[in-house]
């Protein structure tokens, strides 16, 4: 991707989802979800458990297939290595069974 490229992914949202369908084990896990998320904008994801926050993440990241639905990464439905090293996100592992000064040598 050249330097132009780059530029051009400016003008575009990060993060556009429409219509976002996705099934998991036979199920219908989500539909037609529809989320942007603008430059300069932090975003936390919360809900029940169960309630899709994992499945629409590794979704957007490729990971799981969608039933329908568009995902665009800077105006991109099919994003480089160059457009997903522009994005940041925090896995949710849970670090429970830590101890402080255990979780802050992380």
């Amino acid at each position: 991707m050249s330097t132009v490229d780059l530029m051009e992914t400016s003008k575009n949202p990060p993060l556009k989802v429409e219509k976002l369908s996705v099934n998991r084990s036979g199920q219908t896990v989500l539909e037609d979800v529809c989320l942007t998320i603008n430059e300069g904008e932090f975003v936390g994801l919360v809900g029940p458990n169960g309630g899709g926050k994992t499945t629409l993440l590794l979704t957007i990241l490729g990971l799981l297939k969608s039933r329908k639905g568009i995902i665009e990464l800077y105006g991109h439905t099919k994003p480089s290595g160059e457009i997903f090293r522009k994005l940041g996100w925090v896995s949710p592992v849970s670090y429970t069974h830590l101890t402080l000064p255990t979780i802050l040598l992380l």
